[in-house]
C-alpha cells in the first residue's frame, strides 16, 4: 500500500494505491530516461503551470490555517527545533528522518504511517483507487504529537511527500531531498510501482514539484535542497542536520 504521489495529490489530497509488480529492463529504462532528455521544454512549460498552482495553494493554505494559527502554537515553549523532511516518493525521506531522530533523540513522525494507522481519510477516489486524506483530523492529531514532544523537551522530525498543507509555524527547518533520475527510477521499480505511478513520480521529481511547494509554503531561509542518491549522501545530510540543530539550540538558549 502506497501513499499517492504529489502529482496525484494535485487532483486529490492524498491516498493509497495497491502496488503492481512490474519488470523494467535496461532498454526500457534507457528509453524512459531518454524521453525526458529530448523534451525539456515540455517540463519547463509544466513547471510554469505548477508554479501558478503553487501560488493558489499558498493562498488556500493561509486561509485554511488562519484559525489554527491564531491559537497558541504550543502549550510549552519549544527548546528543540522541529524538522520537516520532504521529497518525491523514493528519495529516502523516511530512512533519513529515522536516522536524524535516532541521532538527536527526537520524535520521528512518519505521516504516511499515521494516515494508515488512524485511518485519516474521508472517502475513496474511485478514479485513482485511492483514499482521500482527511487533512483536518491528521493536523489535529499531529498538533498534539508536536505539543507532547515539546513538553518532553524534544524536537520532532516529520517526513512526508507533501508539505503545503502543514501550518508554517510548525517547522524550523525544511529539508527537500532530491535524487538523480536514474537512481529514482531504479528505486521505484524495486518498490513495484505500476508504470503509471512510476512515471508520475518521475515527472514530479524532474519538475521539482515538491521543492516548489516547499518554497511557496515556507520562509525561503529555512528551505534547503540536498541530494540523496547514496548512503554517503544520507550520512552527510544527517551530519549537517545535527550541526544545524546544535547551532539552533545555542541561538535559542
Amino acid at each position: 500500500v502506497h501513499i499517492r504521489s504529489n502529482l496525484q495529490r494535485r487532483r486529490q489530497p492524498c491516498g493509497e494505491e495497491p502496488a503492481q509488480s512490474t519488470k523494467a529492463g535496461p532498454r526500457r529504462k534507457d528509453e524512459f530516461l531518454l524521453q525526458y532528455k529530448v523534451v525539456p521544454l515540455l517540463f519547463s512549460l509544466g513547471r510554469s503551470h505548477f508554479a501558478e498552482q503553487n501560488s493558489k495553494v499558498k493562498q488556500t493554505k493561509q486561509s485554511k490555517t488562519s484559525m489554527s494559527d491564531s491559537a497558541p502554537a504550543d502549550q510549552t515553549e519549544r527548546t528543540r527545533p522541529n524538522i520537516l523532511i520532504t521529497g518525491t516518493p523514493g528519495v529516502g525521506k523516511t530512512a533519513t528522518a529515522s536516522l536524524v531522530a535516532e541521532r538527536l533523540g527526537f520524535q520521528h513522525v512518519c505521516v504516511g504511517d499515521l494516515v494508515k494507522q488512524h485511518k485519516f481519510y474521508e472517502g475513496k477516489d474511485e478514479k485513482f483507487d485511492s483514499m482521500i486524506l482527511d487533512e483536518d483530523r491528521l493536523l489535529d492529531h499531529m498538533e498534539q504529537m508536536l505539543a507532547d514532544a515539546a513538553e518532553e523537551g524534544r524536537g520532532a522530525v516529520v517526513d512526508y511527500h507533501g508539505c503545503d498543507f502543514f501550518p508554517e509555524r510548525w517547522f524550523d527547518l525544511v529539508l527537500v531531498l532530491r535524487a538523480k533520475t536514474d537512481v529514482l527510477y531504479d528505486r521505484l521499480v524495486e518498490r513495484g510501482y505500476s508504470e503509471t505511478k512510476r512515471n508520475e513520480n518521475m515527472e514530479c521529481e524532474i519538475m521539482q514539484i515538491v521543492l516548489d511547494e516547499a518554497k511557496a509554503s515556507y520562509a525561503e531561509e529555512i528551505v534547503h535542497e540536498v541530494q540523496s542518491n547514496t548512503l554517503e549522501d544520507m550520512e552527510g545530510n544527517v551530519t549537517r542536520v545535527e550541526q544545524w540543530v546544535q547551532q539552533w539550540i545555542k541561538d535559542n538558549e
